[in-house]
């Protein structure tokens, strides 16, 4: 394979997809160093733009290409599968969020909605059920649902999407209380007298703390 430099590339367009498609097809380290680096030059100088399908047709989105089946595209399995090649790259994983398209109006099926690999065809097949909640799914929802967040997940605002989802109400986080009141119903009748022992510890801790405060307030008066 190849070496190709961050910044100053010495390959030809030619080489750089070529290498990336041995990457995918023979499967190596290479996939989390050289292959990051080499979906960046793929997405910011364009080159997945000159590359057609099997019937001759260009490729409409990089995403389309990246999932393309056969040696005409990258033949990656999903977009979440493409995400964790880039995970160890920030550069390269900021250029591949940006390429994922919103998603569709609700209730909405095209080309821009997930998509498996149908290997009993060698095709890509459009999935009209349920889409999966991987980071894909989430950024495209955001980017239809909240453009705002979307924005901000992008200029790297949040730390991760899933903090970016969270702060979209797509997720929410239970509280201590929500979580406790949840488990407490699988509980046996033993270890709820067991709980309720734990929770007269832990209100003692509470009062015994709220007095020390209280004392110390004083005395810096």
């Amino acid at each position: 394979m190849i070496e190709i430099e961050t910044l100053d590339r010495l390959a030809s367009d030619v080489e750089v997809l070529e290498t990336a498609k041995e990457c995918i097809q023979k499967g190596s380290t290479k996939l989390y160093n050289l292959f990051p680096i080499l979906i960046k030059v793929i997405i910011e100088d364009g080159l997945w733009k000159n590359q057609v399908d099997r019937n001759k047709k260009p490729f409409k989105t990089f995403i389309d290409f990246a999932l393309y089946p056969g040696w005409h595209g990258l033949e990656i399995e999903s977009i979440d599968r493409l995400l964790d090649y880039c995970k160890y790259n920030e550069a390269a994983l900021k250029v591949v969020r940006n390429e994922i398209p919103p998603l569709l109006k609700h209730g909405g099926i095209g080309s821009n909605q997930f998509k498996l690999k149908d290997s009993s065809r060698g095709r890509h097949t459009t999935l009209a059920k349920k889409p999966l909640r991987g980071s894909a799914y989430f950024i495209a929802r955001l980017k239809r649902d909240h453009p705002i967040i979307a924005a901000k997940l992008a200029n790297e605002e949040y730390p991760s999407v899933r903090q970016a989802v969270i702060a979209a109400g797509i997720i929410k986080v239970k509280t201590p209380l929500e979580t406790v009141q949840d488990e407490l119903q699988k509980l046996t009748i033993a270890e709820c007298v067991s709980i309720e022992q734990s929770i007269e510890k832990v209100k003692h801790s509470h009062i015994k703390q709220k007095k020390y405060t209280k004392i110390e307030k004083k005395q810096t008066i």
